[in-house]
């Protein structure tokens, strides 16, 4: 099984296990997706964003002396988007209702990106392309 299949497997065991979640995404830490599960057209610009929003975290969480940076979450009336660093390559993203419990997000994420970090290891990244006008 690629490393590609075995994070399906993951984001869709997170995606069962939490109710309330809408989405996850894993992306590289230079905003390439890799694999996802988020009912959105712009999955570049949003694993972009997201790899933007861990850096800055870490920066922030780093200048405030009270790094390592766990987690950024954004929380709007409609839900959240909580991201998390996946060792220093990677990235995971949740998107999840307003009903959804945070904490309970927070725990499951973090096992799950824990599980994805220990998978890549020294894994060359490759991103996925879901633009069908991409050339081959």
């Amino acid at each position: 099984m690629t490393y590609h299949a075995e994070i399906e497997v993951i984001l869709e065991k997170l995606l069962l296990s939490v109710p309330k979640l809408t989405g996850a995404l894993v992306a590289t830490t230079d905003g390439l997706p890799i694999v996802h599960r988020i009912a959105q057209l712009e999955v570049d610009q949003v694993a972009a964003m997201i790899s933007a929003n861990i850096g800055l975290g870490k920066r922030i969480a780093s200048s405030r002396n009270i790094d390592p940076m766990q987690a950024v979450i954004v929380q709007g009336e409609g839900g959240y988007v909580s991201m998390y660093s996946v060792g220093e390559r990677a990235v995971l993203a949740v998107e999840a209702s307003q009903e959804a419990s945070l904490g309970v997000i927070h725990i499951t994420a973090q096992r799950a990106a824990i599980e994805i970090r220990n998978l890549l290891g020294d894994t060359r990244l490759e991103f996925v392309n879901d633009d069908p006008w991409a050339a081959s």
